[in-house]
């Protein structure tokens, strides 16, 4: 019984410790022209982030791309957002665990590149969702078969006493 409760105190704590990121992180620039934005992503060593898939979201529309493409051999590609739908539009470059998300605010004159902010998650899509919920799923089961580990230990005693 108690080499069991060592061994599910210890899983539990392996489970439960941060994890560390062995990948590189992406990063992303831009150069605002007045009516597009010229965006380079590369991961953190410098590398282009050659083909990442690139997704835009309109303000008026913030569930359903209003632009999918991908980006060049450098990393490149070039926003040139519609001037007749103010808004934040959002643009997520990258998935799973190598994307980024910038926010791009449109006015009637044109981009306004001194507003535009970087977004860690963003509520209308799942990057970090699925990651999250996996990690409660296995806490979940982690902490059932501790209960259940325990309760049947107990119930054992029980019956032989």
């Amino acid at each position: 019984m108690k080499s069991f409760l060592t061994l599910s105190a210890v899983l539990l704590s392996i489970v439960s410790l941060p994890k560390v990121a062995l990948a590189h992180s992406v990063e992303t620039d831009f150069q605002s022209m007045s009516d597009r934005l010229e965006i380079q992503s590369m991961f953190s060593t410098g590398e282009a982030f050659e083909g990442a898939p690139v997704v835009v979201y309109a303000p008026n529309d913030p569930t359903t791309p209003w632009l999918e493409t991908t980006t060049d051999e450098n990393g490149e590609f070039v926003l040139q957002p519609d001037p007749s739908i103010p808004g934040e539009w959002s643009v997520e470059i990258g998935e799973g665990g190598h994307w980024d998300n910038i926010i791009v605010p449109v006015s009637g004159e044109g981009i306004e590149s001194e507003n535009i902010s970087y977004l860690e998650g963003h509520p209308y899509h799942t990057h970090n969702r699925n990651r999250i919920a996996n990690r409660y799923i296995l806490a979940g089961v982690v902490g059932a078969t501790l209960v259940g580990g325990i309760g049947g230990g107990l119930l054992r005693r029980k019956l032989k006493g």
